[in-house]
């Protein structure tokens, strides 16, 4: 019973009422699930015995192990203390020290109780205080974990307190060093609050920011991205660096003000208006040493512990650094997904990818409309192959083994431009359709299939007899599907719109619609279809976006699917300027109301004026009039000071989407993508804002998920390598055995041992490769000092090559000490070597490898030369490919060259390979040398 409580009940620590344990002498727990050890607290109350949990881990290295607990309520009054705290901070004074704040110095009183305020509201969580505690004119430091202990029955809140006082600046290094692992969970603004804040109590500063580097027609700016504002998360803001301390620091080195910092920048207002006295900044740099932004701490009182802070600060800047790089990667994602769904559903054919049962994985927005208009169910729930009948050219039923796509996944070929008949629900649909095969490895059989299709309905192939009288008409002419697509037009109706013909028959006619909605066009249609004909007025838009007048003769005909055939004539000149006026602004409120993004015009002080009903719907209000009475800048933006920071960043027109956080009228916050733009008066003044913008809430939750996956996946590759490699040595245990064992074992039985040996081995070789890639990818790059003959005799001695006469030639120039990192340059070494000799050429009288090494003027160069049986000069640019063999006689697993050409990369290093078929290889690598800054 005892391990079921504690082991569901773990944090970092947690206070239980367990009166069914008093008896129970209990000073340890040990959590098997978790091999976490527990030092367990206890104290009396009434009949209640209350237990404090504290991993010992969580303890720290404090010389004093002596711990703190305390119970108060929200307030600081003392209910219940321990032995510990009692003699060192109450004693005699018990009765007149009555609440826990007495202890804290007034400065550091406001910030505490702030942060225990915002504590009483999220139960469950844990916050840190460093400060100093008073005690008879002694100073005690001092660090406290605290929690809110909610009584569910009562429904009362009181706080635990657990503390330890820290003896010197090793100790608390090594507290914060276990204080920052808190952090592995946070990413983005949230991450950079936290870490901000974790050290503007450590070190006693005011203010601690973390900023991004950003240039705007040669001025350089910080965007403050994240920090810690005297007790509060801090307002985004941009500032320019000329004048400050700042400009210091940026992609240069750290640098410390104790003080007197207004003064030696007596141009930055900022300070002034902050009263800042002391000042800390560190630059940011990418892991190829780009400057990425700074990590800056603000005091309005000198600094004293210079030493400390500097190595503070140091200790979180790859982290930052770490994170500054994935907010940037991740941002180019999304733009790069944006445009590939865009180019996707953008283009008139349907496109669909099939797997091999027939099941839908993918189709884009043209198909799936195409589909579902004739299935009940939704396209992705069904197997359109069984659903569907096929007819071929001449209207034959076509076997389903003869399916353009059936064809392709039986012979791994693509079929194109095959016309064919779809025999749906609401009838006959002639479409062109190509289909393209998709390998998984070097499967010879597809396993996955892409189908495009363009629908060109019977009404393409009926319409050709009519095409010469058609052209030379004087008046446009369409035809029309029941969906308004256009599927024939004539050159005249090209003339009178702007539009070539081949554009046109990838458009609908509401393209270029202005008096009517899709819908209403649709609606349109249906009257066609009833009355047989129809004769009306309209506008349409011109490629160039001008509106003309046309008159529209439409008809409708059933043969053998259903379509509208109309002349169209320009009646422009005919209209008034008036009428023209009118019917322009009829189009706008038509494009206004339907369209599907969010529109919004505003005044510049942030009252609107005009919005859409999809931005209305957006923002979960009823009207636009709702919209009016509000001050969007409180309103609207999560914070006021968003709507202020996208209009300072962009000062005359947004060049690409800007995408920040608005508030709905529920309260709930939403992503939006916005494109904006300034209007201006003769005088070059703002007199509106107006921008089209969309939600994009799910895109975001859904790519911080696919972030979430792939770091899973990285860490299950690497935990599996490592657990393959110990039954692998079992085995090759047991074939040694039965080597000894079976004394008389036969020529057939040695080679059975022998393959046996050899598959292992190579499995082996397999999972190491894999994990040498992968301690590449999570360790530093370091700098030691190598020595390079030792290091390169003991990588030809771990390479077995009895079995090959080989001759090794080494020529090594060293006139400077080289510094590098030796773990990835014996990777690199033990590669090449091991190529030269796996791949020599057995045919020749002697096989020759030449190792030679210079390392002079900052640069370590090692060329390896040999005389093998070489590279087919097509194939050189593939080597450094994942699993790329050269034949299927290679001995390699495919992964020695990629892992090398990683490794180079980390190592901000180049190679160069020439090779001839029959002849031999070199490689020639440049490693830069020197310890790293």
């Amino acid at each position: 019973m005892l391990d079921a409580k504690l082991t569901s009940q773990y944090e970092l620590f947690r206070c239980l009422q367990l009166s069914e344990f008093q008896k129970i002498p209990i000073k340890n727990y040990l959590d098997k699930e978790r091999d976490i050890l527990f030092e367990v607290n206890r104290w009396l109350d009434g009949n209640d015995m209350y237990y404090v949990l504290i991993p010992v881990s969580t303890i720290g290295t404090s010389t004093d192990d002596t711990i703190y607990l305390l119970n108060t309520d929200l307030d600081g009054a003392l209910i219940h203390w321990n032995e510990a705290f009692y003699s060192q901070f109450l004693g005699d004074k018990k009765e007149k020290l009555q609440s826990v704040f007495s202890f804290f110095a007034p400065k550091d009183l406001e910030t505490i109780k702030k942060s225990l305020k915002e504590l009483s509201h999220n139960t469950g969580h844990v916050i840190q205080i460093h400060a100093p505690m008073e005690l008879n004119d002694t100073q005690y430091h001092t660090l406290w974990n605290i929690a809110v202990n909610h009584n569910e029955q009562s429904n009362e809140k009181t706080l635990i307190w657990r503390g330890i006082k820290l003896k010197d600046k090793k100790e608390t290094v090594n507290l914060l060093e276990n204080l920052s692992k808190s952090f592995a969970h946070l990413s983005g603004k949230e991450f950079f609050d936290a870490i901000c804040k974790q050290v503007a109590y450590s070190l006693g500063l005011d203010i601690v920011f973390v900023g991004s580097l950003r240039s705007d027609e040669e001025v350089e700016q910080v965007d403050v991205i994240g920090g810690f504002d005297n007790g509060k998360a801090i307002i985004p803001f941009s500032y320019g660096l000329k004048d400050t301390p700042c400009a210091h620091v940026a992609g240069r080195d750290f640098k410390l003000f104790s003080n007197n910092v207004q003064q030696i920048f007596e141009n930055d207002e900022l300070l002034k208006q902050l009263e800042i006295e002391a000042y800390v900044g560190l630059p940011i740099f990418s892991k190829d040493r780009k400057p990425l932004g700074i990590f800056v701490g603000l005091k309005k009182t000198p600094i004293q512990n210079t030493d400390f802070i500097y190595w503070v600060f140091n200790s979180f800047a790859d982290r930052i650094s770490a994170e500054m790089q994935r907010f940037q990667f991740e941002s180019n994602l999304i733009e790069t997904q944006r445009i590939i769904n865009t180019i996707i559903n953008s283009t008139g054919d349907g496109i669909v990818l099939f797997n091999q049962k027939g099941k839908i994985k993918f189709l884009n927005d043209f198909a799936k409309q195409f589909f579902e208009s004739s299935f009940k169910d939704k396209i992705e729930a069904i197997n359109p192959l069984e659903r569907v009948v096929a007819l071929s050219s001449e209207g034959q039923e076509l076997p389903k083994s003869e399916y353009p796509i059936n064809i392709t996944f039986r012979t791994g070929n693509p079929v194109i431009n095959q016309v064919i008949g779809i025999k749906l629900e609401k009838g006959i649909y002639w479409v062109s359709v190509n289909t393209y095969p998709i390998f998984l490895g070097e499967n010879t059989k597809p396993h996955e299939v892409v189908l495009t299709f363009r629908d060109i309905s019977d009404i393409e192939k009926s319409s050709k007899m009519y095409l010469s009288v058609i052209q030379t008409s004087i008046d446009g002419f369409w035809i029309l599907d029941m969906n308004a697509n256009l599927i024939n037009t004539n050159e005249a109706y090209s003339q009178i719109i702007g539009y070539s013909r081949e554009e046109l028959l990838r458009m609908n006619i509401s393209d270029v619609e202005v008096n009517e909605s899709h819908n209403e066009t649709l609606r349109h249609i249906e009257l066609v279809k009833k009355q047989g004909t129809h004769k009306f007025e309209t506008r349409h838009k011109t490629k160039k976006g001008e509106i003309i007048d046309v008159e529209v003769n439409a008809k409708y005909i059933e043969h053998p699917t259903s379509y509208v055939v109309a002349f169209i004539r320009d009646i422009s000149d005919l209209k008034s300027s008036e009428r023209k006026l009118v019917e322009s602004e009829d189009k706008y409120h038509t494009l206004f109301d339907t369209m599907p993004n969010g529109y919004y015009l505003t005044t510049p002080e942030g009252k609107l004026i005009e919005a859409n009903p999809a931005f209305c719907k957006m923002l979960g209000y009823d009207s636009v009039q709702e919209l009016r009475e509000l001050d969007i800048k409180a309103a609207l933006y999560v914070k006021e000071s968003d709507r202020l920071n996208i209009a300072t960043k962009n000062s005359e027109f947004l060049a690409k989407e800007e995408v920040y956080q608005l508030k709905r009228k529920d309260g709930s916050i939403i992503w939006v993508e916005d494109n904006a733009r300034y209007i201006k008066n003769e005088h070059n003044e703002v007199i509106f804002h107006e921008g089209i913008c969309r939600d994009v809430t799910d895109r975001f939750l859904a790519e911080e998920e696919l972030h979430k996956k792939n770091k899973e996946l990285d860490r299950f590759v690497y935990s599996t390598s490592h657990d393959l490699r110990a039954p692998l040595a079992s085995i090759l245990g047991l074939v040694d055995l039965a080597k000894i064992t079976f004394i008389d074992y036969n020529q057939e039985q040695r080679e059975i041992f022998e393959m046996m040996e050899r598959s292992v081995n190579k499995l082996d070789v397999f999972i190491k490769e894999i994990l040498t890639y992968s301690r590449n990818q999570h360790i530093d790059v370091k700098s030691d000092l190598i020595d390079i003959h030792s290091l390169l005799e003991s990588q030809i001695q771990a390479l077995n090559f009895e079995k090959k006469s080989i001759i090794i030639q080494k020529n090594i120039i060293q006139n400077e000490d080289l510094y590098s990192d030796k773990f990835r340059v014996s990777v690199i070494l033990n590669n090449l070597i091991g190529n030269s000799i796996k791949y020599s050429d057995a045919n020749k009288t002697e096989c020759i490898i030449q190792i030679h090494v210079l390392i002079e003027n900052g640069e370590f160069h090692l060329t390896v030369r040999d005389n093998g049986i070489g590279i087919e000069e097509s194939q050189i640019n593939k080597i450094f490919e994942m699993f790329y063999r050269a034949s299927e006689n290679s001995e390699g697993t495919g992964l020695g060259l990629y892992i090398v050409k990683e490794m180079l990369e980390q190592l901000r290093a180049k190679v160069e390979v020439k090779s001839e078929l029959g002849v031999g290889s070199t490689f020639h690598v440049i490693i830069p040398n020197g310890r790293m800054k």
